[in-house]
């Protein structure tokens, strides 16, 4: 019962940090980032504003437009722009910073060709939990995490019906006390 428990409370965890929390849950596909992330590793990357990552960080985007695939690589560069613009109205000058990722995995010879801004940025690694992905290399792992949620919360149901159904029948065998 205390296992079922644990189960249904890392099932819906998952599923609230991922749906309501933003984090996003990935296994990592190849080796472009090895050896700190390697084929078959599962990843956690938590919400952040783009503004906030640091040279260095491991961050998660989108990248492609006609087939888009979350990609986990190390960023090498910052890029910052300001631009300044003047209201023909009011003359009033506003300025804003635009940041701008420059990414590069580790086992990787060159930069990635594409740099990450907001639109295709998605968060900073958090965890990283070695060989868990494995198993799922071809299965959403977001559809994942609401399979065993929906299957867990259906067997600990079933459970708890059938539970007094055999309480019953066990009492109705035993015999009176002599």
């Amino acid at each position: 019962s205390s296992v079922a428990g644990l189960i249904i409370g890392g099932a819906l965890l998952a599923f609230v940090a991922t749906t309501l929390l933003g984090f996003r849950v990935l296994d990592v596909a190849s080796n472009s980032m090895a050896p700190a992330l390697n084929r078959g590793d599962l990843i956690l990357a938590r919400p952040a504003p783009i503004d906030q990552v640091k040279q260095g960080d491991v961050i998660v985007f989108q990248e492609g437009q006609q087939t888009p695939v979350l990609v986990a690589h190390r960023v090498a560069a910052i890029d910052k722009y300001i631009v300044n613009a003047t209201s023909k109205s009011t003359g009033e000058t506003t300025s804003t910073t635009t940041v701008v990722l420059r990414t590069k995995g580790d086992a990787n010879p060159q930069p990635d060709a594409q740099a990450v801004d907001a639109a295709s940025y998605r968060g900073i690694v958090w965890l990283v939990i070695p060989g868990v992905g494995m198993p799922f290399l071809d299965y959403p792992v977001s559809q994942l995490f609401l399979d065993i949620a929906v299957i867990t919360a259906v067997a600990w149901a079933l459970y708890e019906l059938i539970g007094p159904v055999r309480r019953r029948r066990a009492r109705g065998r035993v015999g009176p006390a002599s």
